[in-house]
């Protein structure tokens, strides 16, 4: 698990000996946008669960193994690949309950920002949109 969170880590570049880790994540996570388009209204999310706020979390409401799941506003078709409207990308047949939440972070300059989808299963599937490097 711990080769995993790094590798996700080092994806969209956060360093934990960054004393601008902060500032760094934010300018990551735009950049990690512009690298997909998506047809289908879509948003950054969570799967809320109480484990966040006891003994082992880190102290901001999540978990530390939390990750973030691109959640599916609108059902869409992409060859084998469907899913439902109000639904997580990972997973077949699941759904974003009213507990679930779009997760939103402030930047140094006090911007909202959209965290990077870090659930592996949802960035694998998110690569067919991911926009062609022109090099």
């Amino acid at each position: 698990m711990a080769d995993t969170d790094q590798r996700l880590t080092d994806q969209i570049g956060i360093h934990e000996d960054s004393g601008d880790a902060d500032t760094e994540e934010s300018d990551n996570w735009a950049g990690f946008w512009e690298d997909y388009e998506i047809p289908f209204e879509h948003d950054a999310a969570i799967k809320v669960r109480r484990s966040g706020l006891l003994r082992g979390s880190s102290g901001t409401g999540h978990a530390r193994d939390t990750v973030v799941h691109l959640h599916v506003k609108e059902a869409f078709t992409a060859g084998r690949l469907s899913r439902e409207a109000g639904s997580y990308l990972c997973e077949n047949d699941s759904t974003v309950d009213f507990q679930g939440r779009e997760e939103r972070h402030r930047n140094d300059d006090g911007e909202t920002v959209i965290p990077a989808v870090t659930c592996e299963t949802c960035r694998d599937r998110m690569e067919r949109w991911r926009v062609a490097d022109g090099n």
